[in-house]
């Protein structure tokens, strides 16, 4: 008998892995977001290691800069044309003092990733979020062989558009070698790790693959402009194909519906956008505010 429940255990949490797809699609207006399923797992690199305990969905590429430019850059910078659109969304280079070009030391980047995730669920349901330290490591897989590096990462210290190399072993594009990434550490902040500095740094991340997942809590001031991509938050999770707003109260004939209270994230963003002197055309579509609360915010 106890043999028995533990095959009908094992055949329920087998069906259940079976009913979440290998890969989804996030769409939300024309951003289409490939998402690929990390399963729980461990990685060692040096003497740490990572571990994550339950599946999670990890976007396949890192946020594009003309996805995110169409999204949250209007008013901001010049718009990127041609290839520069595919490369990654190079945060350092968007908060950089716009009178001298340098970086600034103590910029919070994540003030970048929120309004962009916030349009997503705005405008297609789900619930995005940066990757947290422990996942990216995951779903970057065991560190690679020197001479599998060529092959899935860019160690030639140059930009390059996202997807142009082969997948890592989980199907993650550009993660290992490739721009450095911004991740989440629980309750300790953000951390950016990966990328190279410099073309000379090839030799060495062939000697010592390792290098490819340095963590730093500042990013480095150079070309390795730091990027994001985002993770299905666990409420999206159980509903790949997205999530449906709840339906409002029904309202007793000639009742006039409540007002709604504005969301507390939105006036959050909007506040971020209006500091970098966005639009307040632009903040409205993005956080569903109206002209009216955003002009209140000034």
């Amino acid at each position: 008998m106890k043999r028995l429940i533990i095959c009908l255990l094992g055949a329920a949490l087998g069906a259940a892995a079976l009913a979440q797809p290998k890969e989804i699609t996030v769409k939300a207006g024309d951003i289409v977001i490939e998402m690929v399923r990390i399963e729980p797992g461990s990685v060692t690199v040096g003497d740490s290691t990572y571990t994550v305990d339950a599946p999670f969905y990890i976007a396949k590429n890192m946020v594009k800069w003309g996805e995110w430019f169409d999204v949250c850059g209007h008013g901001t910078l010049t718009k990127p044309l041609g290839k520069v659109r595919e490369y990654p969304v190079p945060m350092d280079y968007i908060s950089r003092d716009k009178w001298t070009g340098k970086l600034k030391p103590d910029e919070n980047h994540s003030k970048y990733v929120e309004p962009f995730a916030y349009w997503i669920k705005a405008h297609g349901g789900q619930i995005l979020r940066l990757p947290t330290l422990a996942e990216w490591m995951v779903a970057c897989g065991p560190v690679p062989a020197a001479e599998d590096l060529d092959r899935i990462a860019w160690i030639d210290g140059a930009r390059h558009g996202v997807g142009e190399k082969e997948p890592n072993v989980n199907g993650v594009y550009d993660i290992v070698g490739g721009r450095t990434e911004m991740v989440e550490v629980p309750g300790d902040g953000f951390r950016y790790i990966g990328g190279l500095p410099l073309v000379a740094a090839r030799k060495q991340a062939l000697k010592n693959p390792e290098l490819l997942y340095m963590i730093r809590k500042q990013p480095m001031d150079n070309m390795w402009a730091p990027s994001f991509r985002l993770v299905l938050h666990e409420e999206s999770a159980t509903a790949p194909a997205g999530i449906k707003p709840e339906a409002a109260p029904a309202q007793n004939a000639g009742q006039a519906a409540p007002a709604a209270s504005p969301d507390a994230t939105a006036i959050k963003i909007a506040r971020q956008m209006l500091a970098k002197g966005i639009a307040d055309e632009t903040i409205a579509e993005c956080t569903g505010l109206s002209l009216e609360v955003i002009a209140a915010l000034k």
